[in-house]
C-alpha cells in the first residue's frame, strides 16, 4: 500500500513548470487559475488549431499541453485534431479535460494523453501533474 502525501503540506514549495493551456475560459477560467495555483507559467490560447499548431512547431516551449476540450467539439473531435497535428513522437506530455471523460486515465507512455473528467477537481489536476513530472508534486512512502 502507498500513501501519499502532498509536499506542499511538508513545507516544501513546487517547483514551477510551464504549460500552454488551449480554453476558451482564458486565463481567468478554472483550469488557468489552478494551474497557476500549483506555479505554472502558463501561455494561454483560446483557439484549438493555433494552440496546437504553436505547440507542434516548439513543443520545448511549454513543459504540459493542457486542452479544455469543451469549448472545440468533445473530446474525441479533441483527439482527432492532436493526432492529426502534433507528431507521434512529441516529447511533451497532452492532457486533456472533457464533461465527455467517462474515466479518468493517467498512461505510462508519455505519448498517450492524460484524460480527465471536468469540472476539473485538485486531486485530478495533481495527479495529472505527477504522472507528467514523476515526483515533482508528490512522495510516496510505504
Amino acid at each position: 500500500m502507498q500513501i501519499f502525501r502532498l509536499k506542499q503540506d511538508q513545507g516544501h514549495t513546487e517547483k514551477p513548470f510551464s504549460a500552454m493551456v488551449v480554453t476558451r475560459d482564458g486565463p481567468l477560467g478554472g483550469t488557468s487559475r489552478r494551474l497557476s495555483s500549483m506555479g505554472g507559467v502558463l501561455e494561454v490560447v483560446a483557439e484549438l488549431y493555433d494552440g496546437l499548431a504553436a505547440f507542434a512547431d516548439d513543443h520545448r516551449a511549454a513543459d504540459v499541453l493542457v486542452i479544455d476540450c469543451d469549448g472545440y467539439d468533445g473530446l474525441e473531435a479533441v483527439r482527432r485534431a492532436v493526432g492529426r497535428l502534433c507528431p507521434n513522437d512529441l516529447r511533451a506530455p497532452v492532457v486533456l479535460i472533457s464533461t465527455d471523460c467517462r474515466e479518468q486515465t493517467f498512461p505510462l507512455r508519455r505519448s498517450d494523453p492524460i484524460l480527465l473528467r471536468a469540472p476539473l477537481s485538485n486531486v485530478a489536476i495533481r495527479l495529472a501533474l505527477e504522472t507528467v513530472f514523476k515526483g515533482r508534486f508528490l512522495t510516496a512512502q510505504v
